[in-house]
């Protein structure tokens, strides 16, 4: 059996934020040797610091629940894709990030966020910007629970939930 063309959009648009993301680097650093675990729930690619004890994270979720702002009885699937700043190396400490609304970056903030959602009701793709909110994570080895309190571009509050693996790579040593 095929794969639907819906699941093949989605998988089309999670692929191009991931390389998309992934290819940004404003330094160039030593390599060092970071471990990469297998994982089917999402990423975390550290891409590396960017200003004095700044780091840069960029975290792929797949299988986030939606929930309030009326989203979540009209999404069948729906993925996350955001970035996080942090003051560690190779970690996304435990914590709660806040929205930077003026985009400056400082520990346990977060810049931008998308949210990717396929309606139940419609075969067509919908994602909106997180632009606003926090982004709350609380880990356990390679297993993160991840709760987006956010506010999408027209006002409208959601929370999405995550609950599940995710994989870490360096930038710098992934290619």
């Amino acid at each position: 059996m095929l794969p639907s063309t819906r699941t093949l959009k989605f998988a089309f648009v999670i692929a191009l934020a991931i390389i998309s993301v992934s290819c940004i680097k404003d330094t160039l650093e030593p390599k060092k040797s970071v471990p990469v675990v297998a994982s089917t729930d999402g990423g975390i690619v550290d891409l590396g610091e960017i200003t004095s004890g700044v780091r840069q994270y960029s975290i792929s979720l797949s299988n986030v629940t939606l929930s309030s702002g009326g989203k979540s009885a009209s999404t069948l699937t729906t993925a996350a894709s955001i970035e996080l700043y942090t003051n560690t190396d190779g970690i996304i400490n435990d914590g709660t990030y806040a929205y930077s609304a003026t985009g400056e970056a400082a520990p346990f903030t977060f810049k931008s966020g998308t949210i990717y959602a396929t309606p139940q009701t419609m075969g067509s793709f919908n994602a909106f910007m997180v632009n606003g909110g926090s982004v709350s994570v609380l880990r356990s080895g390679i297993t993160y629970t991840i709760t987006i309190n956010g506010i999408d571009s027209t006002g409208n509050t959601f929370t999405g939930n995550f609950n599940g693996t995710l994989s870490y790579k360096d930038a710098e040593t992934a290619y």
